[in-house]
């Protein structure tokens, strides 16, 4: 006669299975963000764009960028690198910019780490007044688990600046236009 072991109780068997079920059916990968949640986590960058500004802080413009960033500004050569684009705002600021307003206005975004942003900025001085409105495409791109500015490119609202023209001829005083009809 073999020995029998006693079955074990039926409810001991489910409550492993309920533990174990949900270990079995986890995915290995992370869920993707919805395009809700990047809109969202990229309009909260965008306001920490615009605090920075205000504060002057140029080291977090910069954080809020990869590493590898590029920014392409109007009328002016592509600025390469963190440091490089933390310069160029820093000069912006310094030149008057006091506070930058960026409105999401979509995001294209269906997997994986990089997402599109088109919008609109109005840049104003210290007195408030605007200094410019444009509109702008960033290539957002997640690096570590936060959104960052990847390709930053915009341009103005505003008709472009007539370049200078040559110099006018001086005018003529009334003497030398009387003296120059009666000369032969």
């Amino acid at each position: 006669m073999r020995p029998t072991l006693a079955p074990l109780p039926v409810l001991a068997v489910l409550a492993v299975l309920a533990v174990l079920a949900p270990l079995a059916c986890t995915p290995s990968e992370p869920l993707a963000p919805s395009p809700d949640d990047v809109r969202a986590a990229i309009e909260e960058q965008n306001a920490k764009f615009g605090e920075a500004v205000r504060a002057g802080d140029t080291a977090a413009i910069g954080a809020l960028y990869t590493e590898d960033a590029a920014v392409l500004p109007p009328n002016g050569a592509k600025v390469s690198s963190r440091a490089a684009i933390a310069e160029f705002w820093g000069a912006a600021i310094a030149a008057g910019t006091a506070n930058v307003l960026l409105t999401t206005e979509e995001v294209a975004y269906t997997s994986g780490d990089t997402a599109t942003e088109v919008g609109s900025a109005v840049l104003s001085a210290k007195d408030g007044s605007v200094a410019d409105e444009s509109k702008y495409v960033v290539l957002w791109k997640q690096v570590d688990g936060a959104w960052r500015l990847h390709r930053d490119i915009w341009n103005s609202n505003r008709p472009p600046a007539l370049p200078a023209g040559p110099e006018p001829p001086p005018a003529e005083s009334a003497g030398e236009a009387d003296a120059a009809q009666a000369a032969p």
